[in-house]
């Protein structure tokens, strides 16, 4: 099943509008609620995902600058974020991914950061964290890329030798 929100244009919150964010939850009413709150803060393409299949599914038409996996375990979660980056799904690079899971143990923490996970929250999240969560990763890896398009390209081997 996938969940499509519907923005509040009467709300007008410093958020990164037109984002598409996906959100990857089991749980149909989590997700709804999720959706319909970041709608409510203004973000307008948010995007729900019931299952791993529904994701990879959703990923072929629909391209998140954002993504929360908040399946039951780390090796779930994991195994949907090899095939997002995979050749089931899309190119990662710059997309912030972020685990939410119930338990946050340090040992969690360090096999999700390995894994490509760029924050790890722990359940259950209100709406504004995950919010604030995904804009402001989504503003640095914005910033970063501005910055990286913005250097001189490395000048050709032979200008250097001769």
């Amino acid at each position: 099943m996938i969940i499509d929100a519907q923005p509040d244009r009467r709300r007008n919150f410093k958020a990164i509008r037109y984002a598409g964010i996906l959100i990857v939850q089991p749980d149909a009413t989590i997700a709804r609620t999720w959706c319909d709150a970041l709608a409510q803060f203004g973000m307008s393409c948010v995007r729900a995902a019931v299952s791993a299949d529904a994701a990879i599914e959703l990923v072929a038409t629909f391209r998140p600058q954002g993504i929360l996996i908040a399946l039951p375990s780390l090796s779930e979660a994991e195994g949907l974020l090899n095939r997002l980056g995979g050749e089931d799904g899309i190119e990662l690079d710059g997309v912030p991914v972020i685990l939410a899971i119930e338990c946050s143990s340090r040992h969690v923490m360090h096999v999700a950061r390995r894994a490509g996970f760029v924050a790890v929250l722990t359940l259950p999240l209100a709406p504004r964290l995950i919010y604030r969560h995904l804009g402001s990763l989504m503003q640095k890896a914005r910033r970063s890329s501005r910055l990286r398009s913005r250097k001189c390209p490395p000048a050709p081997a032979e200008a250097l030798m001769g």
